[in-house]
Formats: C-alpha cells, sequence, structure tokens
C-alpha cells in the first residue's frame, strides 16, 4: 500500500514538471496566427486573383460560387463593350473619354472580385491570402499583415522592402531576356527568385520562422506556383503596356 502511495505521489510530481515544461514551451513558442474570422476582409489585389480558374479549384469554390463570380464579369463585360461601341460611333471622340471607360471598367472588375471574395467562406479567404502569399514569394514579407502578425523589427521591414524592389528589377531584366533567351530566362528568374526567398527568411528570427510557417500553409496543389507567379506578373506587365 505504501509502495502504491509513494507511486502515485511520484507520478503526480512527474506530470506537474511535465505540464510546467509545455506550458513554457507555449509561453516561449512562436506567435500563432489567430483563426479566420467572418469578416477578415481581403485587399483588391488578393480578391482579384479569383480570375484565375486553377485558384479557383484550389479555394474548392462550389459550382454557385464561381457562376455568380462568371455572371458578375460577363455583366461588366458586356455594359462596357456596349460603352465602347457608342463610345466609337462618335467622330473624333477624345482619348481621356476613352480613357475613362477603361478606368470605369476596371474599378467595376475590381469590386466584383473583391465582392465575390467577400462572399467566400472564412476558411476560403483565409486560404485565399496564403495563396496570394505564395505566389509572391518573398515579397510577401512585405505585407502589412504578415510584418504584424510576425512582429518584424523596422530594419526587418526595411531589409524586406529593399528585396520586394530586387523582385521588381529580376522581372524587368527577365522581360527584357525572355524574346532571345526564353526558357533560359524564365529558369534564371526562377532560381533567383528562390534565392530571394531564402534570403529574405534568414532575416527572420527562429521564432519568427516557426510562426512564418504557420501562417504560410501548405503550398497549393491546383498549380505550379512559380508559372501562376510568372503568368500574372506578364499578365499585369501587358496591362501596364500604353
Amino acid at each position: 500500500m505504501f509502495i502504491l502511495k509513494e507511486n502515485s505521489h511520484m507520478s503526480r510530481k512527474i506530470l506537474s514538471i511535465v505540464v510546467a515544461g509545455l506550458w513554457g514551451h507555449w509561453l516561449w513558442a512562436a506567435p500563432v496566427p489567430p483563426p479566420p474570422k467572418m469578416d477578415d476582409p481581403v485587399p483588391p489585389t488578393t480578391a482579384k486573383l479569383l480570375q484565375h480558374r486553377k485558384i479557383q479549384i484550389e479555394l474548392q469554390m462550389t459550382a454557385e460560387q464561381r457562376i455568380i463570380l462568371i455572371d458578375r464579369i460577363a455583366d461588366i463585360e458586356e455594359e462596357y463593350d456596349n460603352k465602347l461601341k457608342d463610345l466609337f460611333q462618335i467622330p473624333d471622340f477624345p482619348l481621356e473619354l476613352f480613357q475613362k471607360v477603361l478606368k470605369d471598367q476596371h474599378r467595376a472588375l475590381e469590386k466584383a472580385y473583391t465582392d465575390s471574395a467577400e462572399s467566400l467562406t472564412a476558411v476560403q479567404r483565409w486560404r485565399l491570402r496564403q495563396i496570394d502569399w505564395h505566389l509572391r514569394g518573398a515579397a510577401a514579407l512585405t505585407d502589412p499583415l504578415v510584418q504584424e502578425k510576425l512582429q518584424l523589427t523596422a530594419a526587418q521591414k526595411k531589409k524586406t522592402e529593399e528585396i520586394g524592389e530586387q523582385i521588381c528589377r529580376d522581372f524587368k531584366r527577365y522581360v527584357e531576356r525572355k524574346e532571345i533567351e526564353g526558357a533560359s530566362a524564365k529558369a534564371d528568374l526562377f532560381a533567383v527568385r528562390k534565392d530571394r526567398l531564402k534570403t529574405a527568411e534568414r532575416l527572420l528570427t527562429d521564432e519568427q520562422q516557426a510562426a512564418w510557417k504557420r501562417l504560410l500553409g501548405p503550398p497549393p496543389t491546383a498549380f505550379n506556383v512559380d508559372e501562376m507567379w510568372l503568368y500574372i506578373k506578364e499578365l499585369e506587365s501587358d496591362d501596364e503596356d500604353p
């Protein structure tokens, strides 16, 4: 009987030590990103990703969600196609008027994607943010939400901004090379993109790196991240061309 009581006492003591150790570990662990909220907003640039079918698949959007999105976009395109047709009927119409129609259409599309993002479930909205971060690579560490969650210092923020600017220059060099070098230019861009991410992540403390991995979530499986990033960047570049 004495042996049983002694063993019971020792077990409780050991359990207390283990619990205390775990509690200390949790206190000093990297901050854990909070679960998504129903009212978590999605930035317009992130919401715009919904135009890509493979991202819709990654989000596991329902048929109803996709139909609503497609109908919204189709209605806007029809409306502004008609406006352009009417404009083209005017002899020597001002260029400023044409630019205004295009700008208004851009704003309408932006609102359509934002409205569609807001109608997603909380889990889908959070996953859309994660997809955006995966696509942006090292530049994701310039996102104010990421910087807030990881509690980046002013020095870390400055360094990540510099890396973000380097990524823009990397893409511009790729654009200059791609017509002549093709696949070689793309391979070099993807290699540099990976190096930029490694450089950015080395700026983080061990705790921040652990929190960053949890915040980022698993990589998308419905598409190749590098290829999708480049495809989107080239689309944006074409839109910016005069």
